[in-house]
């Protein structure tokens, strides 16, 4: 079957829904999804998203985010992302995406690893998923966007080193999609771990065809490791505890209760102090300690860590929760 429209999108995380909405409304749009349309890693986020506090937090914000990349960062997308922010937001805002807010209304803030300062906006923890289904929801109003879920790209259509499309397996069925521009918003490699908190799916099918088709590609060597996944041994996907209880306060320490890291450093700082303490004392896990937050915030606060934290035995307000280092997040890509 061949299926004509003016931009292919592969990928429906916040990426690719984003890119779609800030299209044109005339151009036609086919957005695919390997699997369900919420299985992407947008949906899984927890913390937050970063932003800019106003025009003095820019350079501050730059600096942090510099630090945090060790100064390899693409200084030019950082500034970018500085200028921009804040009519990013806005825009999310605009759309609908409930984040959270003091009495008088006010934007709430929080902090995360390797921020000078609280500029995180959260929707308590679940922000990438009130993120994601605000932009669906926007998606599916839009006359001029077909979504087609359980449909995986298998390759792309290229003639004289240009795009003009690509090929996808609807059960076992072969679809040629042609389109004038494609967009490779298909998410990271986490799906091809023994051990993630990405979804299965995830297995960086975007990089594979990069490689083909000599597509230029950057940093594939960092493949980042969150400190604190839960730590179970017979689930593939690691449920990910959040960096944002560490932000609020919450304490890594050992068996002993010992602190031995200052869990507010970059995370491969923390995840590589983790291992190294786990190495030296033997141990299977560490211990992640939000108990003096009191069991009516964490509660409130973090209702989707409690409560998942609760149906694997573990009461956060009155214990520690186990934690170790899993693969996470894909720092490379295409360039």
């Amino acid at each position: 079957m061949d299926i004509t429209c003016d931009i292919l999108i592969v990928g429906a995380g916040l990426a690719g829904l984003n890119s779609a909405i800030n299209l044109d409304k005339n151009l036609k749009v086919i957005i695919l999804s390997n699997d369900k349309l919420h299985k992407c890693n947008s949906y899984l986020a927890q913390g937050g998203i970063t932003t800019v506090k106003g025009e003095k937090d820019k350079k501050p914000f730059i600096e942090d985010t510099l630090r945090a990349g060790q100064f390899e960062n693409d200084l030019e997308t950082v500034t970018l992302v500085a200028e921009e922010a804040q009519s990013a937001i806005q825009g999310l805002i605009d759309l609908g995406v409930p984040f959270n807010r003091g009495e008088k209304g006010e934007l709430k803030y929080t902090k995360e690893a390797a921020h000078s300062t609280s500029r995180i906006l959260y929707s308590h923890d679940s922000s990438g998923k009130a993120i994601w289904e605000t932009l669906s929801e926007e998606v599916l109003k839009r006359e001029n966007i077909e979504i087609m879920e359980e449909v995986s790209l298998v390759d792309l259509i290229v003639k004289d080193n240009k795009v003009y499309g690509g090929v996808a397996l609807k059960n076992n069925e072969k679809l040629k999609i042609y389109s004038k521009a494609t967009i490779l918003a298909s998410g990271g490699i986490g799906g091809i771990f023994k051990h993630s908190t990405n979804w299965e799916n995830i297995q960086g099918i975007g990089i594979s065809l990069a490689l083909k088709y000599d597509i230029k590609l950057k940093d594939l060597k960092y493949i980042q490791l969150h400190p604190t996944a839960f730590h179970s041994k017979c689930e593939r996907r690691k449920f990910l505890i959040s960096e944002s209880l560490r932000g609020e306060g919450a304490k890594l320490i050992d068996d002993d209760g010992n602190r031995f890291v200052d869990e507010l450093k970059p995370r491969d700082y923390v995840s590589n102090a983790i291992l190294k303490h786990k190495l030296e004392k033997d141990i299977p896990c560490v211990l992640l300690d939000a108990r003096d937050m009191g069991e009516e915030y964490l509660k409130n606060r973090f209702p989707k860590i409690y409560d998942y934290c609760l149906e694997q035995g573990i009461d956060m307000a009155k214990e520690p929760i186990p934690v170790s280092p899993c693969q996470h997040y894909f720092m490379g890509g295409i360039a």
